[in-house]
């Protein structure tokens, strides 16, 4: 069976990147344990969050648009951050962690829940 994310998966996942990410952060840790949480949330959290909203039912093509759209979000994010004049990577985190959010609370068009088989 090849069968997508839930809405409920998505938000859930998305939101887990986010917070995963603003922990290490503050903890202050260093090496993988902030790299990991760090790139999950930069390469997949608002792709995962917004992806409910584009018509791909399979898990593959779902990661394959939640890694595009995360990606061109990033890119749009640091280009505002350039215009800004915020050349820290809190601030990054903070606007990439808000789109992720705002995706994954975000209503809209649902996800189709899996059926459940008994």
């Amino acid at each position: 069976m090849n069968a997508g994310l839930t809405t409920r998966e998505t938000r859930v996942l998305a939101l887990s990147a986010a917070a995963a990410a603003f922990v290490v952060i503050g903890i202050d840790a260093s090496g993988p344990l902030r790299a990991v949480p760090v790139l999950t949330l930069f390469l997949l959290g608002p792709g995962i969050a917004w992806v409910r909203f584009v018509p791909v039912s399979r898990l593959g093509h779902q990661l394959a648009v939640a890694m595009a759209v995360s990606l061109a979000g990033n890119a749009v994010a640091a280009q505002l951050l350039l215009w800004l004049g915020l050349l820290d990577p809190v601030p990054g985190l903070v606007t990439v962690a808000a789109i992720t959010t705002a995706g994954a609370l975000a209503p809209g068009p649902a996800a189709p829940d899996r059926a459940v088989s008994r």
